[in-house]
């Protein structure tokens, strides 16, 4: 057993029932394993573990990580069978916020035979706006409708305004939030709109510029 494999199993044996999040954060074992030169290849095997404070944390030590190796396995793991499988890649991906990771969030928005992957990725783009990234949102506007109305929150990040009539399409046809009716209103009014994250708190709270007035909602 390599010292990698021994510190991982170490960290698990922690993991009682009473174990927060925090507290296996601040483990001594998992501070070493993250300091660990093949810690990365012991976290991708905590993506997959039973209990979901073990997966969380092995996806928060993925996401930091500045291996090339860890993108490498994120992509297998993309392709794998198991649609679970790769949700987990999709969300480590996410929170890397590493441009490297783009054209694998948009593969997976285009291609990803699971609805719910599709959608994680449309909402993941949202940080990665770029003009590829709205082509793409845009393109996904066609997609299944859990999908579509994601892809609409999202290009709300980017202050594009060319998809308002197709945007305004999809949320007519699907189930949508007090803030998205909001929006839908104001496209409906043709006012000029530009959508932005705000952060506070613990809320998502947007601005909405609407003829050179702001309103603030969440």
């Amino acid at each position: 057993m390599s010292e990698a494999d021994a510190l991982y199993n170490d960290w698990i044996s922690t993991a009682t029932s009473e174990s927060t999040f925090d507290r296996l954060k601040s483990d001594n074992y998992f501070i070493r394993l993250v300091r660990h030169p093949y810690g990365d290849r012991q976290f991708m095997r905590g993506l997959h573990h039973e209990k979901q404070r073990i997966r969380d944390l092995s996806a928060q030590a993925l996401a930091g990580s500045e291996s090339k190796e860890v993108i490498s396995m994120l992509e297998t793991l993309r392709h794998d069978k198991n649609d679970f499988r790769r949700e987990r890649a999709i969300s480590v991906l996410t929170n890397s916020k590493k441009d490297e990771v783009l054209p694998l969030l948009l593969d997976s928005l285009k291609n990803d035979p699971w609805p719910q992957n599709r959608e994680n990725a449309a909402r993941s783009l949202r940080y990665f706006i770029r003009p590829e990234t709205v082509d793409a949102l845009k393109a996904a506007l066609t997609d299944e409708d859990r999908v579509a109305s994601v892809a609409v929150e999202s290009l709300g990040y980017s202050g594009d305004t060319t998809f308002i009539d197709q945007a305004g399409t999809v949320l007519d046809r699907v189930p949508i939030s007090s803030s998205q009716s909001f929006v839908l209103m104001v496209w409906r009014a043709q006012k000029p709109l530009l959508l932005l994250p705000i952060s506070y708190a613990n809320f998502e709270l947007y601005r909405l510029t609407i003829g050179g007035n702001d309103i603030v909602m969440y």
